[in-house]
């Protein structure tokens, strides 16, 4: 449609004026239509509309002047004077360009920073240093008519640092209430300032307390605050922070969290952190910067100190409540966590990554301390995970040297679950690369561990030992792997180069082979010691075969893997300790043109000999492995001569390699014009065969190191690209022997095959077999994988994904004389997965088999075999691609279960007679989530306002498991993470902002708990959410059928949450836990349950008015399981230990007022508590939310970026329309292609960003941070709800305008092919009437579906505004017959459909017509904004 605004071209006049100030000359800018310009006494007066920048000032105005031969610019009428984060809006400004200090009269402002408005009559400002307003006021109110503010006789404001006001007075609605001489506020931020108002509460730990303080600021060293807390147990504590600066590059802070004065023999308590940060820039080019200089860095240093005593488990539980001991033992933990990133001259780089202490084993007791807590209360092990680690980088150089430096430290504190790689790290590398004369030496040294998991692992039950559950523990597969080299290299050298150090001239064509040619040398020695572990869980293994036997076994551990078994039958399965001399020469071609087009063949033939010394010989067990012996120096056991000496050996090893490729382009034709297609076929094939002789590397029957194979493999890599498809068959195998026997050692075939249209579609398959043998005729595993994947994108977003996976892997013994069969396999594992995904749908299969057999009366059966089915399905429509609706829903199931089958041995394990074969059925787990989200804004919620901090982190509903991948700082901080599973990614943010505040304050009770600041975040929404996780003993259940299925459940979660708007919501949350039904009666239990608790939470608003809204709320949690005595303060979950305990352990009633944006809240209650005496108590509660100074009103960000450097220098205009005109409400240039509009706001509104006086896009002021991309053919606005539907509707009609735009270009091409027109126009008019009839469908449904937002008045504005007058056509008497109240009330709407009506009635006759009538345009919907280039170019309408 066209986008008829009546705005007039004028002719912009530019005038540069130099001024000289502070010895720099400048320049002013000013935009006029009419102006008056003295330039001998470099003047002017403008009028009209004028607007000056000069540096980071904007003034704009109706009329303006600059005094004569005086840097002073008078600008009168409707004055907007932007400056920093300050807009003030006044009738006069007196402005000073030397100084930039500016007289306001009768001023408006606003401080986006600050988040305040204020203004009076007379305001001097000295931005950025200070303001001064005579007879004044502020207010924190976003409102443009607030209903209250303070009034003052003179307010002076010191930006980002406080507020001081005198003679002032609450001002509520015109009338002044409690006159105060003196006010003084902080205006830092919440985090670095002292407690405005006194906070008042108690808790078991300090009694009654009070805090208050007071900010300082005595120069760049001192700037900070301290609060004051004075309790009657605790006397007297601190908390500190300070800020310095030192110089133009230090910045830092001291802080004291918490800092226990040494008053009444208190205990130690402090939680102290030192924070330095460097930002150095070099003062001259870094091209002459010599290699030790500093170029640009950060630093980042800190330290941190924390007392045990104020430090909490991974349960939240205080370590001085539960684990006094700890306490008193290890009484500090101190960490130091510095990062430095610094260049160094012209190429060099520093790097340090630091995180260590000198607290280890205080840090290791506490990790075991959270373990065990992991493990009994089932929580996320990685809550837990610890590690330290020490890594710097160094490397530097130029066209003839490089050198580089890394050294790495890692220590896993508490490793050994999923996820951890290694408990320890260690790596020494230094480099020195001569480029000139191509020499290199390296120095390495390294060590490291492994973990990995063991399939099908369980573990002992916490409450009950008989007990076994999955585990989620992994093992140690390498207990260590060192290797030091020293090496040196020459070359590589091209002899026949020119540039080399023979000289020649290159060769041509068919003698161009020499050109590439190339020599090398190397030499060096190595040391490795490496020693693996394997995990056998059959007799097979000597280790477990003695468990197996010994009678203090139980059946359990016989048949299943078991974890706490793992130490006991670990089997050493290899250990090295070697070391030799290496010497290495290498020839070779990089590449020979062949005649072929874009063809080559290169190749590389390399021998090295390694000299072994010392090499200590072996003892082998029967498995012809090597014994391990910890106390040899080998780490193995020496073999040695009769007279009882060790007998070495020093092998020798000659290694032949040969590696060749051939790459060759079958057809291309994509150089040529005029294809009917593009087609190109290449093929690459890489040819690998190796050689290996050697003396003295064997026993006689085994090897003593790790010989080297006899190796070949060839490969093939087929592609045929044609068009936008290609294809791609990617295959290769190889075989190793052994070096002497020629026995096969290894075998391996992989094949991939992959066909792609155009990125979009495509479709895969991959296999992949090995086979590893450890001597000769015994293959002892083998592993056969395949995975097939299918998937899409469409042009219209829709996506697609397949996938299945079969992996499976077998072992083998070799064992025959115990009855073992080497073609038989001993395990057996085998996992099928299969998914597909389509938008927002998602389903996914998974199926486990571990079939593990053993030796039972001399001959080889079944053991164990597990059989476990999981289901999932996901529907998320935060994922459509084309959401029509509003409302959000969520959910997701998951359902898992399966059977065993094992061998019964009746703790008999010699006696085979007596066993039999049980099957069962294993746990079956029942998980689902639905939750439902309408995040539509009501009526009366425009004043709704957001009090959470954080409202950057990333906004979605997709609601997943509480996961903390960076866990190493918190987990030894003062903070507990637990934390409900059922929160999006934006409130587990929050959560843990809500944890670190109140722990800081040491608050054992709070009215602002982290579910009340969650309902901040939800209560502009409509939701619902329940949440289910069933755990159910199926075995049971099967033999006693439905009729006692209460009776199977093992494992019982159930939550659900209702909340409408900020009017109400209620939570509540039931837990149970309890063993499998034959354990529930052990004499050993005190009740048949684990766990059982119920909470219950709302909050009720009872208000008319919605801008001074009451609530009253109420929060309970009752306790019948969970201690082992009724005077026990610990609450015991999963634990047998558990007796029948009924209790109220929180009860709590608040009851909470807001006026506009000032909320107080005061609450009474009582919690189940530990005080100092170790006696239960309970202790009221009461706390008053001080009133909030600071603005918590909506606000807008909008944060623009541009690829298009034509823009660059323009200047934009945020506009929305006011009594039927574009009012400006911010500007702002584009900068580097940047540009930034942020400020705030009362209620929702439609805008338009203006270039000049032509209408750029449309968007939506609302809440939140606002994206826009402009590039050459499209601009998108996002990151806020209703933008990113406005522009999904754009993005579909646009889809629609493509499409007709197509009808065109098949008409001009059925023209030049000669076809019949009168066919051709017949099918093209039906395909244009169906897309006339599909535009206006989606306009009406759009507009219809908005009624109760502001898009769809919106809309309807941008469909009326192209018509030539208001008029009454179908579509709008269709539109307003189905309006709402909403729809039909907002002003532009109803103004239009005031003037249609007149109209019609002139055109019925009933009104005079006017002279000339135009006919009416039909209406046009909206189409997407112009190209940078259209809005780069004056009066060019957006819309066409």
């Amino acid at each position: 449609m066209k986008h008829k605004y009546k705005l007039f071209l004028s002719f912009l006049f530019f005038l540069s004026i130099p001024l000289k100030t502070m010895g720099e000359e400048v320049s002013i800018e000013i935009e006029t239509e009419k102006s008056k310009i003295d330039i001998q006494n470099e003047s002017f007066e403008a009028s009209d509309g004028v607007i000056l920048k000069y540096g980071d000032i904007t003034l704009r105005a109706d009329n303006m002047k600059k005094l004569e031969n005086r840097n002073v610019i008078l600008a009168s009428g409707n004055v907007l004077l932007t400056q920093g984060t300050e807009k003030v809006l006044a009738n006069e400004v007196e402005f000073d360009l030397d100084t930039k200090k500016a007289i306001i009269k009768d001023s408006k402002a606003y401080d986006s920073n600050l988040q305040l408005y204020f203004g009076g009559e007379e305001t001097l400002s000295e931005y950025p240093s200070k303001i001064t307003i005579n007879n004044a006021w502020f207010t924190p109110s976003p409102f443009e008519e607030p209903s209250y503010k303070i009034d003052a006789d003179k307010l002076t404001i010191y930006p980002n640092r406080k507020l001081e006001a005198r003679g002032i007075s609450l001002n509520i609605k015109g009338k002044e209430y409690f006159n105060i001489p003196y006010y003084v506020t902080s205006l830092r931020p919440a985090n670095r300032r002292a407690t405005l108002f006194p906070y008042i509460g108690s808790d078991s730990d300090r009694g009654l307390f009070g805090i208050w303080g007071f900010d300082y600021e005595k120069g760049p060293l001192l700037n900070g605050f301290v609060d004051v807390e004075y309790s009657v147990k605790k006397k007297m504590a601190l908390k500190i922070g300070n800020d310095y600066k030192i110089g133009e590059y230090n910045t830092g802070s001291i802080d004291a969290k918490r800092l226990v004065l040494p008053i009444a023999n208190n205990e130690n308590e402090w939680d102290i952190t030192l924070n330095h940060k460097v930002k150095y820039a070099p003062k001259k080019d870094v091209n002459y910067l010599k290699f030790y200089e500093l170029g640009y860095g950060i630093w980042d240093l800190n330290y941190k100190n924390i007392t045990t005593n104020l430090m909490y488990a991974v349960d939240g539980v205080a370590l001085k409540d539960d684990y006094p001991s700890y306490v008193k033992k290890y009484n500090r933990i101190g960490t130091f966590d510095f990062k430095i990133d610094q260049e160094l001259g012209k190429n060099g780089e520093f790097n340090l990554d630091y995180y260590w202490t000198r607290n280890k084993e205080a840090l290791r007791e506490l990790t075991a301390i959270n373990d065990k807590i992991v493990d009994k209360d089932e929580l996320d092990p990685r809550k837990t995970d610890v590690d330290l680690y020490r890594n710097i980088k160094y490397s530097n150089g130029n066209n003839d040297y490089a050198v580089s430096l890394q050294i790495e430290d890692f220590q896993d504190i508490n490793p050994g679950y999923v996820g951890d790689i290694n408990s320890f790290r260690k790596l020494r590398s230094y480099s020195v690369d001569l480029k000139g004369p191509k020499i290199k030496l390296d120095y390495i040294d390294s060590d490291y561990d492994e973990y990995n998991k063991i399939l099908n692992l369980k573990e002992r039950d916490d409450a009950d030992y008989n007990s076994l559950e999955t585990s989620n523990r992994i093992v140690q597969t390498t207990a260590y792997n060192r290797n030091n080299t020293v090496g040196l290299t020459f070359g590589n050298y091209y002899p026949f180069r020119k540039t080399d150090f023979f000289g020649y001239k290159e060769k041509n064509l068919g003698e161009e082979f020499v050109n590439n040619t190339y020599v090398g040398f190397g030499t060096s020695k190595v040391n490795v010691e490496k020693k693996t572990y394997e995990y056998d869980y059959t007799t097979d293994n000597p280790n477990f075969k003695a468990l197996y036997l010994s009678s203090t076994t139980d059946d359990k551990s016989r048949i299943f893997k078991v974890f706490e078994d793992a130490d006991k039958i670990r089997r050493v399965k290899n250990i090295i300790d070697e070391n030799y001399l290496s010497q290495t020469v290498k020839v070779g071609n990089e590449s020979i043109k062949l005649p072929i087009k874009d063809s080559s063949l290169s190749y590389e033939y390399s021998f090295e000999r390694r000299d072994y010394t010392d090499i200590y010989v072996p003892v082998f067990d029967s498995d012809r492995r090597k014994i391990e012996d910890t106390s040899s120096i080998t780490g193995y056991k020496i073999k040695t001569d009769s007279a009882g000496n060790t007998i070495k050996k020093n092998p020798q090893m000659n290694i032949h390699k040969f590696n060749t490729e051939l790459f060759t382009t079958l057809y291309d034709n994509t150089a040529l014009r005029g294809n009917n297609y593009d087609l190109k076929v290449t093929n690459s094939i890489p040819v690998l065969f190796q050689a290996v002789t050697g003396k003295n590397a064997t026993d006689g029957v085994n090897d003593i190191i790790e010989t080297p194979t006899n190796a070949y493999a060839i490969g093939d890599d087929f592609n045929i690209y044609l068009g936008n498809v290609r294809f791609n068959y990617n295959v290769s195998a190889r075989r190793d022997k052994h070096f002497a026997e020629n026995w096969l050692k290894n075998a391996e075939t992989k094949n991939y095959f992959n066909l792609s249209i155009a990125n979009k579609r495509f479709v895969s398959l991959n296999f992949t077999k090995n086979e590893n043998y450890e001597y000769e005729d015994f293959k002892s595993e083998e592993k056969y994988n395949r995975e097939v994947q299918y998937g899409y994108k469409t042009d219209e977003g829709n996506s697609f994904l397949y996938k299945l996976g079969d992996y499976n892997y077998k072992n083998y013994s070799n064992d025959i004389a115990d009855g073992w069969q080497k073609q038989m396999f001993k395990e057996r594992t085998n996992e099928k997965n299969f998914s597909i995904n389509y938008n927002e749908w998602g389903f996914e299969y998974a199926n486990t088999k571990d079939t593990l057999k053993d030796i039972f009366d001399g001959v080889m059966n079944l053991k164990l075999e597990t059989n476990r089915h999981t289901l999932g399905f996901v529907y998320d429509t935060k994922r459509m691609k084309e959401k029509d609706f509003e409302s959000n829903h969520y959910f997701r199931m998951s359902y898992s279960f399966g059977n065993e089958k094992y061998r019964a041995l009746n703790n008999t394990p010699t006696n085979y007679a007596d066993d039999t074969y049980v099957n069962e059925r294993d746990t079956s787990i029942l998980s689902f989530m639905y939750r439902y989200e309408n995040d539509a804004s009501p009526k009366y919620a425009a004043t709704a306002t957001n009090n959470v901090e954080n409202k950057e982190m990333v906004k979605q509903s997709n609601l997943q498991s509480f996961d903390i991948a960076n866990n190493v700082k918190t987990s030894i901080s003062s903070n507990s993470n637990v934390v409900d599973d059922g929160l999006t990614t934006e409130e587990q943010a929050v959560y843990q902002n809500y944890v670190e505040e109140e722990r800081l304050k040491q608050n054992k009770f709070n009215l602002r708990d982290f579910n009340s600041q969650l309902q901040d975040l939800r209560k502009n929404k409509k939701y619902f959410q329940v949440s289910l996780d069933l755990g159910v003993d199926s075995e049971y259940l099967r033999e006693k059928r439905i009729s006692s299925g209460t009776k199977a459940i093992d494992d019982f979660i159930f939550k659900t949450e209702v909340g409408y708007l900020d009017k109400f919501y209620i939570k509540y949350t039931y837990d149970m836990e309890r063993p499998d039904v034959l354990d529930r009666n052990s004499s050993s239990r005190k009740s048949s349950y684990d766990f059982r608790q119920h909470e219950l939470e709302t909050k009720y608003m009872f208000a008319k008015d919605p801008d001074k809204p009451w609530w009253i709320g109420y929060k309970m949690q009752y306790t019948q399981n969970g201690a082992p005595n009724a005077d026990n303060h610990e609450i015991y979950e999963s634990s047998s230990l558990a007796e029948k305990v009924n209790k109220l352990t929180l009860q709590m009633v608040t009851l909470t007022h807001r006026f506009e944006n000032l909320e107080w809240e005061i609450g009474v209650g009582r919690k189940w508590d530990e005080p100092d005496n170790k006696d239960l108590g309970f202790y009221p509660i009461v706390s008053l939310l001080a009133l909030a100074l600071t603005s918590c009103g909506k606000s807008y960000n909008v944060i623009g970026t541009s690829n298009v450097s034509n823009l660059d220098g323009r200047m934009l205009y945020l506009k929305v329309l006011k009594n039927n005109e574009f009012k400006t409400i911010d500007s702002c240039d584009v900068v580097h292609g940047q540009f930034h509009f942020q400020g705030s706001f009362d209620s929702v509104k439609m805008a338009n960003i203006f270039m000049d006086n032509e209408s750029v896009l449309p968007l939506v002021i609302e809440d939140g941070d606002i994206n826009i991309k402009i590039d050459n053919t499209q601009q998108t606005v996002s990151g806020t709800p209703l933008n990113d539907k406005l522009f999904k509707f754009f993005n579909k009609y646009n889809q629609m305008k493509n499409q007709e735009n197509e009808l065109v270009h098949k008409h001009d091409q059925a023209i030049m092919n000669g076809r019949n027109m009168d066919v051709v126009n017949a099918h093209l008019n039906n395909e244009a009437t169906r897309l006339t009839q599909q535009e206006d469908n989606l306009i009406t449904s759009f507009v219809t579906e908005n009624f109760d937002n502001i898009l769809g008045p919106g809309v309807f504005f941008m469909v009326t505004i192209g018509y030539q007058y208001p008029e009454l056509t179908p579509w709008i008497e269709d539109i307003m017959s189905k309006a709402t109240d909403h729809f039909k009330t907002d002003p532009y709407v109803k103004d239009y459909y005031k003037k249609a009506l007149e109209n019609q009635q002139i055109m019925n006759g009933m009104r005079s017509a006017p002279a000339n009538p135009q006919p009416p345009q039909a209406p046009a919907p909206p189409n997407a904004a112009p190209t940078p280039n259209e809005m780069a170019s004056p009066s060019r309408p957006w819309l066409d």
